[in-house]
């Protein structure tokens, strides 16, 4: 159970780089996500049990690893990254920026992510990332209102 546990909240051990597992994750989760791009319920299924793998696994992950928040934990990015592009028009800018954003909040971490990140167990992984994604995906959609052109 330990080794299924340790695949998914790693995303497929791609949490198991070593230089920013995170951005890795998200990567290879956006490139997930424009594979089933023409198939939104596809996307959403996906989307819906990264999530739900996330709140199970991270918690877990945490004592397989011997730390709180293991930087090989990256389902909290993988699932985060749907979050970005939620109803947002899919361009090679708007890829670019979510992408880009997203890596910048969850670096940053601003208010409440960081309060959320405090959190215990899979939640606390899970819900600061979340955070991010929102923020980034608002920001994306305040950049195309008033940049419309990037929508092309």
């Amino acid at each position: 159970m330990q080794g299924l546990n340790k695949m998914i909240s790693t995303f497929f051990y791609t949490g198991e780089v070593r230089f920013a597992p995170g951005t890795v994750a998200s990567f290879v989760s956006l490139l997930l996500f424009l594979s089933l791009y023409e198939q939104p319920v596809a996307n959403f299924l996906v989307y819906f049990l990264l999530f739900v793998l996330g709140f199970l696994t991270a918690g877990p992950a945490e004592q397989l690893f011997g730390k709180k928040d293991p930087r090989q934990v990256v389902i909290d990015e993988a699932a985060s990254i749907y979050l970005v592009f939620f109803m947002v028009p899919v361009t090679v800018w708007t890829l670019a920026l979510g992408f880009l954003s997203f890596r910048f909040f969850d670096c940053l971490k601003p208010f409440p992510a960081r309060r959320l990140e405090r959190l215990e167990g899979g939640l606390g992984i899970m819900a600061d990332d979340i955070i991010c994604g929102i923020y980034a995906n608002l920001l994306l959609r305040l950049v195309l209102r008033f940049f419309p052109f990037l929508q092309v």
